[in-house]
């Protein structure tokens, strides 16, 4: 009798493990979710083999304050061209898919052996959008800016 309640009750142990198997369970049946921007996205280089274009947000740290610099590099023709510029506003959506990042290229300008740097007047709107984990689109819109 006792072998008989061991055999059934592993009888029944393998059912409900089969069982559990065969059954979907809730987490396993809902759609997967879309990715959204976390903070390791913004320390990693992004490129495009199609336009042969290289973007970087950098952190930098001077007089105890930190902030935030975007390196453009256009390796596009036979000139390598790098830019640099100066975030005014980074913004991410809702649905947190989406950054919007305003900014000012900065200019470097050389007068008797003297380089001196400022702020174009130019306004910029780069959007990073990640479509999977891996997988990123950008648009870069130019707007003038007007100065009373």
């Amino acid at each position: 009798m006792k072998r008989l309640m061991v055999k059934m009750g592993l009888l029944v142990l393998a059912a409900g493990t089969l069982g559990g198997i065969a059954a979907p369970s809730v987490a396993s049946a809902k759609t997967k979710a879309k990715p959204t921007f976390t903070n390791t996205d913004l320390k990693r280089y992004y490129k495009s083999a199609k336009s042969k274009t290289a973007f970087y947000f950098k952190t930098y740290k001077s007089s105890g304050k930190t902030g935030t610099l975007l390196i453009f590099g256009d390796f596009n023709g036979a000139n390598a061209n790098v830019k640099y510029g100066v975030p005014s506003s980074i913004k991410l959506s809702k649905n947190k898919r989406t950054l919007m990042t305003k900014y000012k290229l900065i200019e470097f300008k050389t007068k008797d052996n003297k380089t001196t740097t400022s702020l174009s007047k130019k306004n910029y709107t780069f959007k990073l959008t990640k479509k999977t984990s891996t997988t990123f689109s950008t648009k870069v819109y130019a707007r003038s800016l007007t100065v009373d």
